[in-house]
């Protein structure tokens, strides 16, 4: 690891990029190299602290280099960073991808200090060819005859990954107790041409709430297991199945079995998949069902077999990000059950200090065979003790944000933020 980063080091600094002459002639980074981080789930208060070589801004307009990173879990447990490294303004066209992949033992702060060397590395092409290259210097760890990085590790866990947590939740009031007790055991394989994920969890919630001089007590139990199975065919084709039992109280579902082979294309290679992708997947699952009671269509037990068609697509670029899905699924007894869905979000900056967010969803329900007979009572309504039956859902979210002022925010300051401060969060 530590030769490959060197090696990108060395690659980026003595790669083509735009003469001095021309970035000069723009006069837009003379004091040195703006950049603007774009990075959902990374701690930026840090990296703007220790990579402190450049000027972080906050609009991506007036940067002279866009940071995009995306991130994706490993077959290993960790996760995988992509940095994609966007040329603006004299640096147009000059782009770069750097990828840092985290152990799922790394601590937080393993974590980040790693993807801050990497980040740096991605720099160092751009500041060469700024003033910063005079304050440039180039280190690694190591020696040239220590091979010792570059040997294979021989995994006795043959890429197997195991997880286990179990976590309780209480809250008291006066008039109404909570308790919360899950617990949950998965395991994966994650390899070029197979994946695989094996998840049990199980669910006890009890919510008791004083009403009329009574306690109402409502208890709900979830217990499921899931596996899926994928075979990887090309950069475009994926072929595999699921399968599952579960018991839910609120579903009213004493046992439910399922098992579905499946089928994927993505237009996009799969290697693509952190900024974009567009998969269409087809599945036919074969079901058996036991209630816990009796349901509207006067069953406690049934076999039924299914099919669906999903359509999935993911953005993610320096403008914003782009992410649907068209979903639709039917019983073959019965075509008349059906449940179409159409979810989706859009984030775009729109331009300078402008940004919109825009999210909804909307299904057609017409399938929920699982509803019990009869009436439900107020007490099973307000606590939702049942799922209720339902034509369709949907809901929307909508919001604009305008920022102005200095366009820089390099100045990392934690005091008071939090704690002590009152309600200023």
């Amino acid at each position: 690891m530590r030769y490959l980063l060197t090696a990108a080091v060395v690659a980026l600094f003595f790669s083509p990029l735009p003469s001095a002459a021309q970035v000069e002639a723009t006069d837009t980074i003379a004091a040195g190299l703006r950049v603007f981080l774009d990075c959902g789930r990374c701690d930026e208060d840090y990296l703007r602290t220790e990579i402190d070589f450049v000027d972080y801004v906050r609009e991506r307009q007036t940067a002279d280099v866009h940071v995009l990173i995306t991130t994706q879990q490993t077959g290993g447990g960790g996760t995988e960073y992509s940095m994609r490294f966007v040329g603006q303004r004299a640096f147009a066209g000059v782009d770069e991808e750097l990828l840092y992949a985290s152990n799922p033992t790394d601590s937080e702060d393993q974590e980040r200090r790693g993807m801050a060397r990497v980040l740096q590395a991605g720099f160092v092409r751009y500041a060469s060819r700024t003033p910063l290259v005079q304050r440039i210097e180039l280190s690694f760890e190591g020696s040239a005859g220590d091979e010792s990085a570059d040997r294979p590790t021989r995994d006795p866990w043959n890429s197997w990954v195991f997880q286990a947590r179990i976590g309780a939740d209480l809250e008291r009031e006066s008039l109404q107790k909570e308790t919360e007790v899950e617990a949950s055991l998965s395991a994966s394989r994650t390899t070029e041409a197979w994946k695989i994920d094996f998840d049990m969890s199980t669910e006890y919630s009890q919510d008791d709430r004083f009403v009329r001089d009574e306690w109402i007590e409502n208890v709900q139990r979830d217990h499921e297991v899931e596996s899926l199975v994928v075979r990887s065919i090309s950069n475009h084709w994926s072929v595999g199945g699921t399968s599952s039992a579960n018991h839910s109280t609120f579903e009213n579902r004493d046992l439910a079995l399922r098992v579905a082979p499946a089928i994927e294309y993505n237009v996009f290679p799969y290697f693509e998949s952190t900024r974009r992708s567009l998969t269409i997947q087809y599945s036919i699952g074969a079901n058996r069902i036991s209630y816990l009671e009796e349901t509207l269509f006067g069953h406690m037990d049934e076999s039924l077999v299914d099919e669906q068609l999903e359509a999935s697509l993911y953005v993610r670029q320096p403008w914003g990000s782009l992410d649907a899905e068209l979903q639709g699924s039917h019983y073959f007894h019965d075509l008349s059950k059906y449940r179409l869905e159409a979810n989706g979000g859009l984030e775009v900056n729109l331009f300078r200090g402008l940004s919109l967010d825009l999210r909804g969803s909307a299904q057609r329900i017409h399938d929920q065979l699982h509803i019990p007979g009869g009436d439900r009572t107020p007490e099973e309504i307000l606590l939702e003790q049942r799922e209720l039956a339902t034509a369709y859902r949907y809901g929307a979210s909508v919001g604009i944000s305008y920022s102005f002022g200095s366009i820089f925010n390099s100045v990392v300051n934690p005091r008071m933020s939090q704690g002590g401060g009152g309600g200023f969060n």
